[in-house]
C-alpha cells in the first residue's frame, strides 16, 4: 500500500458544514456553520504518524439546545486557556460561533493574539518554508526554541509560542520518541500555518455579515488589518512565492510537501477573494493579479508540477477555478447592472477600476497579448463584457482623462473579444467551472461565487441577447445558466422575482420561442428554475399555458398567406405521422410565422396557438411507455440518442416539481399553499383526461419501459423513482403498485432464499459500469419512505390499509431482501466516480435498517441518537420486518455483520485518517455513514438485549482481538471513532462499548489489551477526559454516555485508567495509595462534577446521576478497593457532598408530585409539567445512588476490617471519614431510618392507566401499544429519561402528523401515563436503594440501631410500619403496586431474619406481626393467589410467606401468655383464617400436575407455614383444623402429591417432595389426622408405588445420586409414627404387617448391616428397628395376625446386636467398615475429635481384641466414626427396647402377676462363651453376619460395659469445652443412659426367666447375675458423681441422670432378691 493511503492532511477541508449542507447563499447572507478541521495523521511527513498523535486535539462538538453568550461555568481564565491554546482552537470557535465563547471573551483572545498573528503573517510572508541544503543532525529538544527554529526556519520568539501551543494540543508529547516528536512538531506547524489563514478568512466572512455572533469583534480586527493598506499585497506576494516553491525540505515527503504547498495556495486564494470581496481591490493590484494569472495559466503552471500526483490533482483543479473566479470578481462592477446613468469622473481617483483609466489601458494591452490558449476564454469574456459596458458609458460621457481609453477600447474591439471568447467555447468552460469543486453545495463561500458568476452572465445577456446566438451557442449558454441555477432555491426565487418585475426574461422567452421544436432548452431551464416551493409552482403555472408553438412542417401542411412577412396558415397534419401537431391537436387555419426555411421543403413555423405543455409531456410519456416508436422525436430507445434524452428531460422536470412542491397541506397550516402534490397530480389527470390512479400507473409503466432498455438509462430510472417517492404521502395506497412492475416480479417469502430482485440487478450492473448510482440511491430513498410511511400508518387502524397489508409486506420484504443480500454485501466493492456516493448508499441502507429495528412511528425525521425503541410485537408488518433484519444481522452469521464493521472502519478512516484529500461532501457523507452505522450497530445490540436474544454473535465478533484492521480488533476501531467531531459519534461509541462490555461481563472476565498499547490507552484516557470537559456545558446525553462507559470500564476492569487499579497487587498484598484526589483522573473529574451538584440537579440532572453511578461503580472493590475509590472514601470533602445531598430535603419533590394532577396536563403548560417531572424524578435517583454508595461503603469498610481487631468504643469507627461517622450518628439519633421508610414508601400508585387508554381508544383509531417504549437497561440507556415520553413515545406521535385537538388529547394521555410511571420508577428505585442501605445498616449496626428490649424499639416501629403499609396496598392489576409490595415485603423479611428468635423479655410480640401479615394477605386475596400462580410479577407473596413463617416460629417461643397479650384472641382468629387461606392456596397448587419453578419453592414455604399453624398454641383443637383440612381435601391431595413426586425421575422431582413427605410425617403424630391418612389410602400407596419393585427385591441401598433411599426411610418413619397414634386399630395393624411382609427382603438387608456402612445406611437400620419396636408393642395382644415373618426379623435383630457389640469393642475394625459416602461424611472423616475425648476413649476401653498398647493412626477417631457410633447406639437402643417388649420385662421384674416362664421366649441364653466372628482376611475387614450367633446374656453385659465406658468418658470430659459439638455429645451421653438401662433391665429379666426355665444352669446364671450387679454398681457410682458435678456438661441431663439412678436402684433390689449371692459367696458356693 502506498503511503498516501495511510495518511491524511491536517486541515484539508477546513471549509465545510456540520451535518447536512445548508442552502448556499451570497456572502451578504449569514455565514454557514463551518465544520471543525480534521486532525490526525499528516501526509506531508516522511513517516506516517500513529494513532493518537493528536489525541489531545479538541473535539468541539457544537452544543445542542443551548444558546446565549454568557459564561455557563468555569472561570474566564480557564475558558481563555481552552480556546486560545492554538490557532486551531481559535478558528474552531470562530467558525462554530461557539456560545461558550462569548464575544467579549473572543475579543480578549484575539486582542491578546493580534500581535502574534501579525508576526506569524509576517513570517508567513517573508520567511515561509524553504528547502535547506542538508538536514540538521542534532538531538531534537522541544524545549529548545533554537532547535525548533532551525528545524522550521522560524523566528525563535514565534517558535516559543508554537511550542506552547504544541504542548497544549499534545498532552502526551513527553511519551513520544524523538522522531515522532519531530514529526508531530512539523505537523503542528503546518496545521497552524493553514489555520492562521483560515482565521483571517473567518474574520472577513464574519465582518461581511452583521448578524453573526462575532461581527463587532471581526470588524475591529479586520479594520486593523486593513489599516496598513498593504494587507492584500502581502497575501498576493505570498501567493506568488508559493507558486515559486521548488525544492522540498528533507523532513517532508514529496506528496506531503506538494499537498501542503497546494493547500496554502488554496487558502491564500480564498483569503484574497474574501479580501477583495469585502473591500474593492486597488486597480494597480488588479493589473498585477491578472498579469500573474495569465502568466501561470490561472494556477495550472506549478513549480512543483513534477511532484503533483493523482492525489494532488483535485487541489490543482480547485486552485485553477479559484483563480478564474478571482479574475471574474476583479472585473465585476455593480454599476454596470444597477445604474444606467453611470457617469465617469473628470478627475479619476484610482479608487476602483472604473476610475483608473491607466489601469484600464494596461489591462487592454494584457488582453491584446493573450494567446490563443482556451484557458483565457473566461478572462476574455469577463473583460469583453466589462469593456462593452464601459463603451456605453464612454459614449454617453467621456472625460478628457479617458481619451486613451476611448481610443483604445472601441465598440468593435470589445465585440471582437466577446465573439472570440464565445468561439473558444467560453460557456462550456463556465459550465466546467460551475460544476467544479468551488460550486459544491457545501462550500462556505458558494453564495459569493454564485453572485459574481450570475452577474457575469447577466451582463453577457445584455450585450449578447440569447435569441441572437447561434443554435449551438444558445444551447451552451442554456446549459451554463441551468448549471448555475440548478439546486439553488435562492437563485431560482430571485429569477422569478425579476421575471415578475420585468415582465419576462430574455433567455426564458428565447427558449419558449423554440418550443416544442426544441424541447430540451426550455425543459432544462425550467428544471433548473424549479428549486423551492414557490419556484416549482411558477414553473408549473408557466408550462400550463404556452402562448406559441414552434414546429417543423412540410409544404403540404401550410398555406402561405403573406410570403414577404412569412405569415402562414396551418391546413392539417399528415395522418401517417405522429407529430406534435397531432399530439397537440392544433386546429386547422391556425396562423403562424415562418421562422426558418429547412432543407427538403421543410419549414420551422411558430404558431399562434396556446396550449398546456403538460398535456404534451404526458402524451409523449404515454407513447413511450407503450413502446411506440413512430413518434418523430423517439426514433430509438438508446440513452445516447439525443431525441431519447427528451424522455429524460420530461422525467427530470416532473421529478423536480414533485420533489419541491409542498406535501398535502396541513389542516392547521398557517400559510395556504396553493399547489401540493395532490393538486399537481389531480390537475395533470384533468388535462390528460384520465384518473389520478392512471397517472400514477403511467409513471410505473415508464419505469418498466426504462428498465427493459439495454443498457438501462440509470438517471431516468432514478428520477422516476424519485417521482414515486414524492407521490407517496398523497397516494400511499396507489404507490404499492410497484409490486406489479418488473423491478419486483414475484412474491417473496420470509425465508432468506425467497428474495427476488427483478430488474434491479440489471440496473445496478449498469450503474457499476458507469460508477454512478442514481437509480440505487433513488430506490433506497423510496424504500426508506415506504418503510417510514408504513410505520406511521401502522399506528392507526385503517380498513383501507388493512386490505393491502399482504402487498405491503411482500413489497417491503422483497426490497429488504435485495438491499441486504445484494447491495449491502457488495456496495463497498463497487466503482465510484464520486466517493461520497459509497457513504450515501450506506447511510440510506442503515437508516432503513435502523428505523425498522427501532420501530419508530415518526415519519417527519430520520432516526436520531435519542429515539427510544418501541414495542412492535402487536403489529404483523412491523414484527415481520424487524424479524427479517434481526435474522440477517444476528442469526445468519458474520457475512452481514462484517460489511457493517468494515463500513465503520472505512468511514472512520475517511473522516479522520484518509490519506487522500476528500471533498467536504465526501467528508460529510462519511461522517453521516459513520454515525448511522454506529447507530444501527447500537440499536441492533439494544434490540437484542430487549428481546432477550441469547445469540451474542455481534459481541463475540467485536471482542475478537484479531478480526479488525491491522489486527487491532474491532473494539480498537470503535474507540478510535471517539475522535470524530461529527454530531454524536462519541456518544454512540460510548454507548456501544457500554452495552458490549455490560453483556460480555457475563461470560468473559478479562478485557485487558483491547484498547491498544499502554501509550494508546493513555491517549484514550486523555481523550475521554477532554470529551467530558468539552461537552460539560453542551448536550448532557453525550456526557452521560461517556460517564456510563467509564462506569462499566471500572466494573469490568477494561484496562483503562491503570492508575485506578485495585489497592491489592497481583499477589493480594496491599499497595500504597495516594489520598490526593487529584492523582486519579476519574476521581478528580467526579469530584469536580459533584461539587456543582445543586446546579446540575436542576439543569442537567442526568449528568449528576451518571456521575454518582460512576462513583458507585468505582466503589465496587470489596476488600481491595481501587485507588480512586480509596482516595474518595478517605476524602472528607467527598463525604461532605454526599451527606449534604443525603440530608437535603425531598419535601419539595413529593409536594410537587402530589400537585401534579394528570388532568392538568395539556392545558398549555405541558412543558412545565415535563420539566418538573424530569427534575423531581432525577432528584430521587440522585438520592438513590447516594444510598447505593453508602451501602457499598459499609460493605467495603467491614470487608477491610475483617480479621483485624478494633479497640474503639465508637460503633461507627469502621467508617473512614469523620463526616460519614457523624452522619450515621445523626441517622441513629433522629430515627432517620423510620422517617425515610415513611417517606419513601409513598409511591404514586394509580389504577387508571388502562382506563385512560381505553377512553382514548374509543375516541381514535390509535394503536397505543405501538408507542410503548422499551429500554435495554435501567442504568445505562441514556434514552431512558423521565417526562412526557417515558412510557409512550409522545414526542414522535405528536410530531408525526397534523396536530389536531384529538392528537393533542391523546398525546396528553400518553404524557399523563408517562409522568406517573416516571414518578413511580424514580420512587421505586429510591426505595430499593434505601432498602439495601437499611438492610446493611440493620445487619452491621444492629446493636446500635435496634434494641428489642427497649420500649418503642426502632426495629419494632419499622416492622409495624412495613406491616401496616403492606396491608394498605391493594395491587389489583397494577404491576407498580406489586413491585412496591414486593420491596416492602422483602425488607420486612430481611429485618426479621436479623431478629434473634430466642431473645426473652421482648416488649413486643411476634403474634402482633402475624396479625399484620394476615391483614397484608387478606387485603387482596385474589391477587395474592395470582402472584403465587406466577401471573403477577414480581412475586410479592414470596417474602410475605417467608416473613409469616419466621413470625410463626417466633410466636412458638413467644414468652407472652394469652392473659398478658390483649391481641391473643385476634391472633387465634388470624391463624384460623390463615389456615383456611393456606389450605385454599395449597388446594389450588396441588393438582394432578406438579408445580414447578419458583412455585415449587413456594409450596415448600407454604407447607412449613401449614405445619406451624397446626401448632396447638395457635389453633388449640385438632378437630378444628382437621375440619378445615377436610374441606379442601388436603390429606388426600398430599398423598397424591407424594405419589406424583415418586412418579417423576429423581432429576425432575420437585423440590417440595421432601417437604410434602415430612408434612405427612407431621400429620401422622396426631390421632385424628393419622386415621384420616389411613382412610385416605396411604398404606395402599406405600404398598403400590414406583419403589415397590426395588423394595420387594431388597435392592434399594443408599447412594450419592439416588434419592429413593431417603423416600424409603420417610415411609418407614410415617408408618412408625402412625403406629404410635393408631396402632390399636387392628385393620391398620394388618396393613402394617402386610407392609413388613411385602418389603421383608429390604428389611432383612438393612438388619444384616453388611459392610461398608455409612450414616445413610445406619439411618435406614435405625428407622427399621424403630418400626419393629413400635410393632412389638401391638403385635401380641392381637392373636389373629400371622406374625411368622415378623419373628424372623426379630431374630435378625439379635444377630445384629452381636455385630454392633463387636463394632463397639473393635474400633479399628469399625473404622475400616465405616466408609463415608456423601460429601458431608467425607468432610467429617477428615475432622478428628477433641484430643481429650480421644485420650479418654483408649484409657477407659475394657474390651479390645486387638492388643495394641497405643492406638495406631488408623485407630484415631474422627467425627465421622463417632457419628457412626452414635447411630449404632440408637439402633442398639431400639433393638433392646424391642426385646424388652417381647420378653415382657416389666412383668417379669415387677412380679405383679404370676408369670408362666414357659410362655416367655428366652431370647438371650445364659451362655458364658462370647460370640466371635470368623475372620476371613488378614486385615479383618471381611466379616459376614452369618459368622455371628444370636446374642446372649453376656452380649447384654457387654453393652452395659460399653455404656459404662461412655459414662466414664463423660465424667472425664466434664471440664472439656465441646461447644462446637455440644449437641452431638449431649445426645450421645443421653442415649448411653438409655442403653445402660435397657441392657441392664433386659439382662436381669432374661436371667430371671433363664433361672425359671433352665434350673440346671443355675451356677452360670448366678455368675452372670453377679457380673450384672457388679456393673450396676459401677454405673451407679459414675451416675452419682455426674449428678454431683456442677459442670454444664452434666447439668443438662440432671433429670435423666436422676431417672437412671432410681431405675438402677430398683433393679439392684430386684437382683439382690433373686440373686442374693455376691462374687465371694459365689466362689465359696462353687
Amino acid at each position: 500500500m502506498s503511503f498516501h493511503s495511510q495518511t491524511t492532511s491536517a486541515a484539508s477541508n477546513s471549509n465545510s458544514f456540520t451535518g447536512s449542507p445548508s442552502t448556499p447563499r451570497p456572502m451578504a447572507a449569514s455565514i454557514p456553520v463551518i465544520q471543525t478541521p480534521r486532525t490526525g495523521v499528516n501526509p506531508f511527513l516522511q513517516t506516517p504518524t500513529r494513532f493518537g498523535i493528536d489525541a489531545s486535539s479538541p473535539t468541539l462538538l457544537k452544543p445542542l439546545g443551548r444558546t446565549g453568550t454568557q459564561f455557563a461555568t468555569g472561570s474566564e481564565v480557564n475558558l481563555i486557556n481552552r480556546y486560545s491554546r492554538s490557532f486551531y482552537t481559535i478558528e474552531a470557535a470562530l467558525s462554530y460561533e461557539d456560545p461558550l465563547c462569548p464575544p467579549n471573551l473572543m475579543r480578549k483572545i484575539l486582542n491578546d493574539k493580534f500581535k502574534y498573528i501579525e508576526e506569524c503573517l509576517d513570517s508567513f510572508d517573508k520567511k515561509s518554508l524553504k528547502a535547506i541544503s542538508q538536514p540538521v543532525v542534532q538531538k531534537f529538544d522541544i524545549n529548545d526554541a533554537s532547535i525548533v527554529s532551525t528545524l522550521l526556519l522560524l523566528e525563535k520568539s514565534e517558535c516559543e509560542m508554537l511550542i506552547q501551543s504544541f504542548k497544549a494540543e499534545n498532552e502526551l508529547w513527553t511519551e513520544y520518541t524523538e522522531d515522532r516528536l519531530r514529526e508531530a512538531v512539523v505537523s503542528h506547524y503546518a496545521t497552524e500555518r493553514i489555520q492562521l489563514v483560515e482565521i483571517i478568512c473567518d474574520l472577513f466572512r464574519i465582518y461581511d455579515n452583521p448578524e453573526t455572533l462575532y461581527h463587532e469583534v471581526a470588524t475591529d480586527i479586520v479594520e486593523r488589518l486593513l489599516q496598513a493598506g498593504s494587507f492584500g499585497d502581502r497575501i498576493f506576494n505570498q501567493l506568488v512565492r508559493k507558486f515559486d516553491t521548488k525544492s522540498i525540505p528533507p523532513e517532508y515527503t514529496r506528496s506531503g510537501w506538494t499537498q501542503q504547498t497546494l493547500k496554502e495556495q488554496k487558502a491564500l486564494l480564498e483569503l484574497l477573494y474574501l479580501r477583495y470581496y469585502v473591500k474593492p481591490c486597488p486597480p494597480r493590484s488588479i493589473s498585477d493579479i491578472l498579469t500573474f494569472f495569465t502568466e501561470n495559466r490561472y494556477g495550472l503552471d506549478q513549480s512543483i508540477e513534477l511532484h503533483i500526483d493523482r492525489v494532488s490533482l483535485p487541489l490543482v483543479e480547485t486552485i485553477h477555478h479559484l483563480c478564474q473566479l478571482l479574475v471574474i470578481s476583479l472585473l465585476y462592477e455593480e454599476e454596470f447592472l444597477d445604474d444606467e446613468d453611470t457617469q465617469l469622473p473628470y478627475h479619476p481617483n484610482n479608487g476602483k477600476l472604473l476610475h483608473s483609466p491607466q489601469v484600464l489601458v494596461r489591462i487592454f494591452e494584457l488582453v491584446i497579448n493573450t494567446s490563443e490558449d482556451k484557458l483565457d476564454s473566461l478572462f476574455l469574456l469577463a473583460w469583453a463584457s466589462y469593456a462593452m459596458s464601459l463603451v456605453e458609458i464612454l459614449n454617453r460621457n467621456c472625460p478628457d482623462a479617458y481619451d486613451d481609453v476611448q481610443r483604445t477600447i472601441i465598440p468593435n474591439v470589445a465585440t471582437h473579444y466577446l465573439i472570440r471568447s464565445i468561439k473558444r467555447g467560453v460557456f462550456d468552460d463556465l459550465v466546467i467551472l460551475i460544476k467544479g469543486s468551488c460550486f459544491k453545495e457545501d462550500v462556505t463561500d458558494l453564495g459569493g461565487y454564485q453572485k459574481v458568476t450570475k452577474s457575469l452572465m447577466d451582463i453577457v445577456m445584455v450585450h449578447a441577447p440569447p435569441q441572437y446566438l447561434g443554435e449551438e451557442v444558445f444551447i451552451s449558454f442554456v446549459n451554463c445558466f441551468a448549471a448555475l441555477h440548478r439546486g439553488s432555491s435562492s437563485l431560482s426565487t430571485l429569477f422569478w422575482e425579476d421575471y415578475v418585475f420585468h415582465g419576462g426574461d430574455v433567455l426564458l422567452d428565447a427558449a419558449t420561442a423554440k418550443f416544442p421544436n426544441d424541447l430540451h432548452s426550455l425543459i432544462q431551464l425550467l428544471t433548473a428554475l424549479a428549486s423551492g416551493e414557490t419556484s416549482a409552482e411558477n414553473v408549473y403555472t408557466y408550462l400550463r399555458n404556452i402562448p406559441t408553438c414552434t414546429t417543423e412542417v412540410n409544404e403540404q401542411q401550410i398555406h402561405f398567406l403573406n410570403i414577404e412577412r412569412g405569415i402562414v396558415e396551418f391546413i392539417g397534419a399528415d395522418p401517417r405521422d405522429d407529430t406534435y401537431e397531432n399530439i397537440l391537436e392544433m386546429p386547422v387555419k391556425t396562423l403562424g410565422l415562418l421562422v426558418e426555411r429547412l432543407p427538403k421543403n421543410k419549414y420551422r413555423v411558430q404558431w399562434e396557438f396556446s396550449y398546456s405543455a403538460w398535456s404534451l409531456f404526458l402524451r409523449i410519456l404515454s407513447i413511450f411507455s407503450r413502446g411506440e416508436r413512430n413518434l418523430v422525436l423517439i426514433k430509438s430507445a438508446s440513452e445516447e440518442d439525443d431525441n431519447f434524452s427528451i424522455i429524460g428531460d420530461i422525467i427530470s422536470l416532473i421529478r423536480e416539481l414533485a420533489v419541491n412542491i409542498a406535501s398535502p397541506p396541513d389542516v392547521n397550516a398557517m400559510v395556504d399553499i396553493s399547489l401540493d402534490i395532490h393538486s399537481f397530480i389531480e390537475d395533470l389527470s384533468k388535462q390528460f383526461q384520465v384518473t389520478e390512479k392512471e397517472i400514477i400507473i403511467l409513471f410505473y409503466q415508464v419505469i418498466d419501459r426504462l428498465a427493459l432498455i439495454k443498457p438501462p438509462p440509470i438517471d431516468m430510472i432514478g428520477d422516476s423513482l424519485q417521482i414515486l417517492r414524492a407521490l407517496l404521502p398523497a397516494y400511499y395506497e396507489d404507490v404499492w403498485y410497484i409490486r406489479q412492475t418488473v423491478l419486483l416480479t414475484r412474491k417473496v417469502s420470509v425465508t432468506p432464499a425467497g428474495h427476488t430482485d427483478g430488474k434491479l440487478k440489471h440496473i445496478l450492473r449498469q450503474e457499476c459500469i458507469k460508477g454512478r448510482y442514481p437509480a440505487t440511491l433513488a430506490f433506497l430513498d423510496l424504500v426508506l419512505d415506504l418503510v417510514t410511511h408504513t410505520q406511521h400508518k401502522c399506528l392507526f387502524t385503517s380498513k383501507a390499509v388493512e386490505k393491502i397489508k399482504d402487498i405491503q409486506l411482500d413489497v417491503l420484504l422483497s426490497c429488504l431482501s435485495y438491499i441486504s443480500d445484494v447491495i449491502f454485501l457488495s456496495f463497498d466493492n463497487w466503482r465510484y466516480n464520486d466517493p461520497a456516493e459509497r457513504f450515501l448508499i450506506a447511510s440510506k441502507m442503515l437508516t432503513i435498517f435502523t428505523r425498522i429495528v427501532i420501530g419508530t412511528s415518526n415519519k417527519e425525521c430520520e432516526p436520531a441518537y435519542d429515539d427510544p425503541m418501541l414495542d412492535v410485537s402487536d403489529d404483523e408488518i412491523q414484527t415481520s420486518l424487524q424479524d427479517f433484519v434481526l435474522r440477517k444481522f444476528i442469526y445468519d452469521g458474520v457475512h452481514q455483520i462484517m460489511p457493517l464493521l468494515l463500513l465503520i472502519a472505512k468511514a472512520r478512516e475517511t473522516s479522520l485518517y484518509s490519506g487522500n484529500p476528500v471533498s467536504v461532501r465526501t467528508l460529510d457523507a462519511a461522517n453521516s455513514a459513520l454515525e448511522m452505522s454506529l447507530m444501527f450497530l447500537f440499536q441492533l445490540l439494544k434490540r437484542q438485549e430487549v428481546a432477550k436474544i441469547q445469540v451474542h454473535l455481534i459481541e463475540s465478533l467485536l471482542l475478537d482481538r484479531v478480526s479488525g484492521p491491522d489486527n487491532k480488533g474491532w473494539i480498537f476501531v470503535l474507540v478510535s471513532c471517539l475522535r470524530s467531531s461529527h454530531s454524536f459519534v462519541p456518544m454512540l461509541v460510548a454507548e456501544i462499548l457500554t452495552l458490549v462490555f455490560t453483556v460480555a461481563m457475563k461470560w468473559q472476565k478479562s478485557f485487558i489489551g483491547y484498547f491498544g498499547t499502554p501509550t494508546e490507552v493513555r491517549e484514550m484516557e486523555i481523550l475521554l477526559m477532554r470529551l467530558l470537559e468539552d461537552t460539560f456545558n453542551g448536550n448532557e446525553m453525550i456526557q452521560a454516555a461517556i460517564l456510563n462507559f467509564l462506569t462499566v470500564s471500572a466494573e469490568a476492569q477494561l484496562g483503562l485508567f491503570v492508575t485506578e487499579a485495585s489497592t491489592a497487587d497481583k499477589k493480594g498484598k496491599k499497595t500504597e495509595d495516594s489520598k490526593d484526589v487529584k492523582t486519579y483522573p476519574l476521581t478528580k473529574t467526579a469530584l469536580n462534577i459533584l461539587d456543582k451538584w445543586q446546579s446540575l440537579q436542576e439543569e442537567t440532572p442526568i449528568v449528576l446521576v451518571a456521575t454518582l453511578r460512576l462513583v458507585y461503580g468505582l466503589s465496587k472493590g470489596g476488600k481491595s478497593p481501587t485507588h480512586s475509590w480509596q482516595a474518595l472514601r478517605t476524602n472528607d470533602k467527598f463525604w461532605n457532598i454526599i451527606t449534604t445531598i443525603l440530608f437535603d430535603s425531598l419535601d419539595d419533590v413529593y409536594s410537587t408530585e402530589r400537585a401534579l394532577v394528570d388532568d392538568n396536563i395539556g392545558n398549555g403548560d405541558d412543558t412545565k409539567h415535563h420539566d418538573l417531572i424530569r427534575v423531581s424524578g432525577y432528584k430521587l435517583l440522585v438520592r438513590a445512588y447516594i444510598f447505593k454508595i453508602l451501602s457499598m461503603e459499609i460493605r467495603t469498610a467491614f470487608a477491610m476490617r475483617k480479621g483485624t481487631s478494633c479497640a474503639s468504643s465508637d460503633p461507627f469507627s469502621v467508617l473512614p471519614s469523620p463526616t460519614l461517622r457523624k452522619a450515621f450518628e445523626d441517622i441513629r439519633q433522629t430515627n432517620k431510618l423510620l422517617t425515610w421508610l415513611q417517606l419513601y414508601s409513598q409511591v404514586n400508585l394509580s389504577m387508571n392507566d388502562s382506563e385512560i387508554l381505553k377512553n382514548q381508544r374509543v375516541r381514535s383509531s390509535i394503536k397505543f401499544e405501538r408507542l410503548r417504549v422499551l429500554y435495554w437497561s435501567d442504568e445505562y440507556d441514556v434514552t431512558r429519561q423521565y417526562g412526557d415520553s417515558f412510557a409512550y413515545d409522545r414526542r414522535a406521535f405528536v410530531s408525526s402528523g397534523p396536530v389536531t385537538a384529538d392528537i393533542i388529547a391523546i398525546g396528553d394521555a400518553f404524557a399523563s401515563i408517562s409522568h406517573r410511571k416516571s414518578r413511580v420508577d424514580a420512587q421505586m428505585r429510591l426505595l430499593r436503594s434505601w432498602k439495601e442501605f437499611a438492610e446493611l445498616t440493620s445487619a452491621q449496626f444492629s446493636t446500635v440501631f435496634f434494641n428489642p428490649k427497649r420500649e418503642k424499639d426502632l426495629l419494632w416501629l419499622m416492622l409495624n410500619e412495613l406491616g401496616t403499609s403492606l396491608a394498605k396496598i391493594t395491587v389489583g392489576t397494577d404491576q407498580d403496586a406489586s413491585s412496591l409490595k414486593y420491596e416492602l415485603a422483602t425488607l420486612f423479611a430481611k429485618l426479621l431474619e436479623q431478629t434473634p428468635m430466642d431473645s426473652e423479655n421482648y416488649l413486643w410480640s411476634f403474634t402482633e406481626l402475624v396479625i399484620l401479615l394476615h391483614d397484608a394477605i387478606m387485603s387482596d386475596v385474589r391477587v395474592f393467589e395470582e402472584s403465587i400462580e406466577g401471573r403477577i410479577t414480581p412475586a410479592f407473596h414470596r417474602p410475605i410467606l417467608q416473613s409469616l413463617l419466621l413470625c410463626l416460629r417466633g410466636a412458638e417461643i413467644d414468652k407472652i401468655e394469652a392473659a398478658e397479650n390483649k391481641s391473643w384472641t385476634l391472633f387465634h382468629a388470624s391463624c384460623h383464617k390463615l389456615l383456611v387461606r393456606i389450605c385454599s392456596i395449597l388446594s389450588q397448587l396441588i393438582t394432578d400436575r406438579l408445580p414447578n419453578g419458583e412455585v415449587s419453592k413456594d409450596v415448600v414455604t407454604i407447607i412449613a407455614i401449614f405445619e406451624k399453624l397446626l401448632n396447638p398454641k395457635f389453633i388449640p383443637y385438632e378437630q378444628v383444623w382437621l375440619e378445615i383440612l377436610d374441606q379442601h381435601d388436603i390429606i388426600p391431595k398430599f398423598i397424591n402429591l407424594f405419589a406424583l413426586s415418586l412418579s417423576q425421575s429423581q432429576r425432575d422431582r420437585p423440590v417440595f417432595a421432601d417437604s410434602a413427605m415430612y408434612f405427612l410425617l407431621f400429620l401422622a403424630k396426631h390421632p385424628l389426622t393419622a386415621s384420616r391418612m389411613w382412610n385416605s389410602g396411604i398404606m395402599a400407596f406405600f404398598l403400590t408405588n414406583p419403589l415397590s419393585a426395588a423394595l420387594q427385591e431388597g435392592r434399594l441401598q443408599p447412594s450419592l445420586s439416588d434419592d429413593d433411599h431417603a423416600v424409603w426411610q420417610l415411609m418407614l418413619a410415617i408408618v412408625t409414627r402412625m403406629l404410635c397414634t393408631i396402632g390399636d386399630n387392628e385393620d391398620f395393624l394388618r396393613d402394617v404387617i402386610g407392609f413388613v411382609r411385602l418389603y421383608g427382603k429390604q428389611i432383612r438387608r438393612a438388619l444384616s448391616c453388611n459392610a461398608p456402612i455409612n450414616l445413610k445406611y445406619l439411618k435406614e437400620i435405625e428407622r427399621t428397628t424403630m418400626l419393629l419396636y413400635k410393632l412389638s408393642i401391638y403385635i401380641y395382644p392381637i392373636g389373629a395376625i400371622d406374625i411368622k415373618d415378623v419373628n424372623e426379623h426379630y431374630s435378625d435383630c439379635s444377630t445384629l446386636l452381636v455385630k454392633i457389640h463387636h463394632l463397639f469393642t473393635h474400633p479399628r475394625y469399625a473404622s475400616v467398615v465405616a466408609v463415608p459416602l456423601t460429601h458431608e461424611e467425607k468432610q467429617l472423616s477428615a475432622q478428628p475429635i477433641l484430643k481429650e475425648i480421644q485420650e479418654a476413649w483408649f484409657k477407659n476401653e475394657s474390651i479390645n481384641v486387638f492388643h495394641d498398647s497405643e492406638p495406631s493412626v488408623e485407630d484415631k477417631r474422627t467425627k465421622f466414626t463417632e457419628r457412626v457410633r452414635q447411630e449404632l447406639l440408637f439402633i442398639s437402643r431400639n433393638i433392646l427396647a424391642i426385646y424388652v417388649q417381647l420378653t415382657k420385662t416389666q412383668d417379669v421384674l415387677s412380679m405383679v402377676t404370676k408369670i408362666a416362664f414357659s410362655e416367655i421366649v428366652l431370647y438371650f441364653e445364659p451362655d458364658l462363651s462370647t460370640p466371635r466372628p470368623t475372620v476371613a482376611s488378614t486385615d479383618g475387614t471381611t466379616v459376614d453376619t452369618r459368622d455371628f450367633g444370636p446374642a446372649t446374656i453376656l452380649t447384654l453385659i457387654g453393652f452395659t460395659e460399653h455404656g459404662l465406658v461412655l459414662l466414664k468418658i463423660w465424667e472425664q470430659c466434664l471440664s472439656v469445652s465441646v461447644s462446637s459439638d455440644l449437641d452431638f455429645w449431649r445426645d450421645t451421653w443421653k442415649i448411653t443412659l438409655m442403653l445402660v438401662e435397657y441392657a441392664s433391665v433386659l439382662a436381669a429379666s432374661q436371667l430371671i426367666v433363664s433361672l425359671g426355665v433352665q434350673p440346671q444352669l443355675e451356677d452360670d446364671i448366678n455368675y452372670l447375675a453377679i457380673e450384672v450387679k457388679n456393673r450396676l454398681e459401677k454405673v451407679e457410682n459414675v451416675i452419682g458423681r455426674l449428678m454431683r458435678s456442677q459442670s454444664d456438661n452434666a447439668k443438662f441431663a440432671k433429670d435423666d441422670l436422676m431417672s437412671s439412678k432410681l431405675m438402677l436402684e430398683g433393679l439392684k433390689r430386684v437382683m439382690n432378691e433373686k440373686f442374693p449371692l455376691d462374687r465371694d459367696e459365689m466362689m465359696i458356693y462353687r
